[in-house]
């Protein structure tokens, strides 16, 4: 069983983080704190995972790259796929909010270490 992280533990560990990565945006060290404390959650499960279970990666995209990718959603998504690099058989979805197009976005797919490459690119891209 994995002891929950509270306030402090995350500020240290961002802390530790940030030292660790220089040259990394703040978004990218809380998403990296946020990768590892899921990791620590699913080792809770691990045991009862499929053995055809895949690592997923839930990227999360704020509204404000909706603005800067052109008109509406449809240009958002596909300016995402194109400079990610997304290929069709590692998506499994995406989703958003209630909110319509001033909600978050979020695309579920299956990770690769390219994908990484492509996830900092596109932040640069919308100015992350």
């Amino acid at each position: 069983m994995v002891a929950a992280m509270g306030f402090r533990d995350d500020i240290r560990r961002l802390t530790e983080l940030q030292q660790a990565n220089p040259d990394r945006s703040s978004r990218e060290l809380q998403q990296m704190l946020a990768d590892e404390k899921q990791v620590a959650k699913d080792s809770e499960y691990r045991q009862y995972f499929a053995s055809t279970a895949v690592e997923t990666y839930v990227d999360t995209v704020a509204p404000k790259a909706w603005k800067r990718s052109g008109p509406g959603l449809d240009a958002m998504v596909k300016n995402y796929i194109r400079i990610v690099g997304l290929v069709p058989e590692d998506v499994f979805g995406m989703y958003g909010d209630q909110d319509g197009e001033r909600s978050t976005l979020r695309f579920v797919y299956r990770d690769r270490p390219e994908y990484q490459e492509g996830r900092s690119r596109f932040r640069q891209a919308m100015g992350e």
